[in-house]
């Protein structure tokens, strides 16, 4: 008979499982209140609620999370712990682009892979809205205002005003006396 004798060394950790539950776009409103919205003025100023669950079973310690609009960063937020079974809010705010249809924020927690986690597939999230133009713009169509033509010439007759104020003021040209 054969008799086999193995050393198993098992280590077994406890560790975090950090997850977006959730994205909400909005703005605070006078009263204080938080309010979502559906679509959002082009450039206006928006603050993003993150809502970072923690499934594991270990706190998490200095948790960051990362706010990007249209691919580019907008902000980065920090939670300092958040204890196992628990929801915390992550607050980014970032002004919305100027041109485009369609704003997406994408919330990705520890994107550095600092926090060692049991499942690392759920640290990313996004939200897409619509960017509406601003109700209260003013449209100046091209016959009110001064046209780019007309301010060139003006620009013109001021510098050559200038140019001539100068010379007629300028001292004397200095001579050598012999």
């Amino acid at each position: 008979t054969t008799c086999v004798d193995r050393v198993l060394d098992l280590d077994v950790r406890s560790l975090p499982d950090l997850r977006v539950d959730s994205i909400v776009i909005g703005e605070g409103s006078v009263d204080g209140t938080f309010v979502e919205l559906s679509e959002i003025e082009l450039g206006s100023y928006v603050t993003t609620r993150v809502y970072v669950e923690n499934n594991g079973f270990v706190n998490a310690e200095m948790v960051t999370i990362r706010c990007t609009v249209n691919g580019m960063v907008g902000d980065i937020a920090t939670i300092p712990t958040l204890e196992p079974g628990a929801m915390s809010i992550a607050t980014c705010e970032f002004q919305a682009p100027y041109v485009g249809q369609l704003l997406r924020v994408e919330a990705i927690i520890d994107g550095g892979g600092v926090i060692d986690e049991g499942d690392e597939t759920n640290n990313e999230a996004s939200k897409n809205l619509v960017l509406i133009e601003s109700a209260d713009a003013d449209d100046v169509s091209s016959d009110e205002g001064l046209s780019t033509t007309t301010i060139w010439i003006i620009s013109i007759v001021i510098l050559a005003a200038i140019i001539g104020a100068f010379t007629f003021f300028a001292p004397a040209k200095i001579r050598k006396y012999e």
